[in-house]
């Protein structure tokens, strides 16, 4: 018989002994007082967002070492020249948090050219999908005016742009981030916004991964119904690229 150890806590002994990763750090100062850089992200998952960034710049090339929090890593865009950045990963206090997320994701230059890190910054961007839906798609309160559909996200908003274009739709804001479009038509009192979602992982499938939503703010609701049946029409024709 094995005799009692009244030093050692109760408990399962095959248990793991691995300690909970603790979430990144908190930003040193106020999140008001921060000099954010520009080039950032806002997240609510960053466990995740670390897998999708590493695959990210495998499939740009970019040399990558992560530990405590922060990826160390450069790239090359000639034979000769090389641009040092790093990405920090930060906590914001629990008054600091809205929608957009609880951790800063943050790509720090170092060293190089500025415009290569822009555009590699922008490219990183560009491979992100768009945020998911806040809730459950049985819980979201859906817009009549919305579709499901598949493909490259980019792809998607491209060619929303291109079918609005040739509607006479004057988009005045993009946020890429968010995949968001404020849009009114042109001589007439209408605004809209066109949004894009990931739908949870539960809730995919091979022809239904993302969901486009019109929605109206203030005008005619006949034009803004006239220009969803026409972007419909040309879903359910296949003239906008979703693959």
């Amino acid at each position: 018989m094995t005799p009692l150890d009244f030093l050692k806590p109760f408990g399962d002994e095959t248990q793991s002994k691995t300690k909970l990763k603790k979430d990144p750090p908190y930003l040193p100062i106020s999140w008001s007082l921060w000099h954010s850089e520009k080039s950032k992200f806002l997240v609510n998952d960053y466990v995740t967002f670390i897998k999708l960034l590493k695959d990210i710049f495998q499939e740009l090339n970019i040399t990558n070492a992560y530990s405590n929090n922060t990826f160390r890593c450069h790239f090359s865009f000639n034979e000769y020249d090389i641009v040092y950045f790093r990405v920090n990963i930060f906590t914001l206090r629990d008054d600091e948090c809205d929608t957009n997320g609880k951790f800063l994701i943050e790509f720090q230059r170092r060293d190089g050219c500025a415009l290569e890190f822009w555009k590699m910054f922008r490219n990183v961007e560009f491979h992100l999908p768009p945020p998911k839906l806040p809730f459950p798609l049985d819980l979201y309160p859906c817009e009549p005016t919305h579709y499901f559909t598949h493909g490259k996200p980019r792809d998607i908003i491209q060619g929303i742009i291109q079918e609005l274009n040739s509607l006479n739709v004057y988009i005045y804001e993009y946020n890429s981030r968010k995949f968001k479009l404020k849009c009114k038509q042109m001589g007439k009192d209408l605004d809209f916004r066109v949004r894009i979602f990931s739908l949870c992982e539960g809730e995919q499938n091979q022809e239904k991964k993302f969901l486009v939503e019109f929605q109206i703010r203030s005008g005619d609701r006949f034009i803004f119904y006239r220009i969803w049946n026409t972007l419909k029409n040309a879903v359910n024709n296949n003239k906008l690229k979703i693959n």
